[in-house]
């Protein structure tokens, strides 16, 4: 729950307690949302099994039935995935390319969170071609060519929706996008069972729950800054920290996280599956 929903829903207390107890139980994704709940009708009943994205994702990539997924990552280059990027955002996802083009064992994949705002990221490509050289007509890619693509492209944009899990698999680092321009961050843990390190910015309340069950060298979070420069900065300070680890042992002390996440998953799907009966 918001902390803004969480005021507005305090100063108008006489209706929220009266909606939310036509609920039989309330399923909260933190103890702190369940004592907001109540703090609004202390008479509610209310359960946590913890955020049901785990449950959501788990299933997505099969990983309740299997305890690993096929990774695709490439041996001869390493590559930085902007995942979910905004409009607000592209700025910095280019300036991070202009900063690492000049590696050539490192590539970039653009994924828009807006495929409408395609014309936007490409304006924007095209606004800075002197330092960026590839050939923006083969930049728009479709799925199964992702393998293909990277090792052909420096810079790829997807301009699909649908695949960007699979994308994960591709990706020795991912930068989650809607958290550097306060519109809550996108789901980082999909990034993270996919074995790809995570870079996030401030604004992650959607999934602050999951902070603490994820935490380790694989996930990085940038927050105080005070302006883009600043950011930029120690973004590619822990760019470059990420990518120089073995990430041989990031993947093995992080699978001990995944079998712990998969717990609760498995106790989510159970409390589902006994409603359902």
């Amino acid at each position: 729950m918001y902390e803004s929903s969480f005021r507005v829903q305090k100063k108008l207390k006489f209706l929220f307690s009266e909606l939310f107890s036509l609920f039989d139980i309330i399923l909260s994704k933190s103890n702190e949302d369940k004592k907001k709940l109540l703090c609004l009708n202390k008479n509610l009943k209310i359960e946590n099994y913890g955020n049901f994205k785990i449950l959501s994702t788990l299933k997505m990539l099969n990983l309740l039935e299997y305890d690993s997924i096929s990774i695709q990552k490439s041996n001869e280059f390493k590559t930085i995935l902007f995942s979910s990027f905004h409009p607000e955002e592209f700025s910095i996802a280019i300036e991070i390319i202009k900063l690492f083009q000049c590696n050539k064992n490192i590539k970039f994949i653009l994924a828009p969170r807006h495929l409408d705002k395609l014309n936007i990221l490409i304006a924007k490509l095209i606004e800075n071609k002197e330092y960026i050289r590839n050939d923006l007509n083969e930049l728009l890619i479709i799925d199964f060519l992702i393998k293909k693509a990277l090792s052909s492209n420096n810079i790829i944009i997807i301009n699909k929706y649908g695949i960007l899990s699979k994308i994960y698999s591709y990706s020795n680092l991912s930068i989650i996008g809607g958290s550097f321009n306060k519109k809550g961050g996108q789901n980082f843990i999909e990034a993270l069972l996919q074995k790809s390190p995570v870079i996030i910015g401030p604004s992650y309340e959607n999934f602050a729950d999951l902070i603490e069950e994820f935490e380790g060298p694989w996930l990085h979070i940038i927050e105080n800054f005070n302006n883009e420069n600043e950011l930029l900065n120690d973004l590619a300070s822990k760019i470059k920290i990420i990518l120089s680890n073995k990430e041989e042992n990031i993947y093995d002390n992080l699978q001990t996280k995944i079998i712990n996440i998969k717990k609760i998953a498995e106790k989510q799907n159970e409390y589902i599956l006994n409603l359902m009966k």
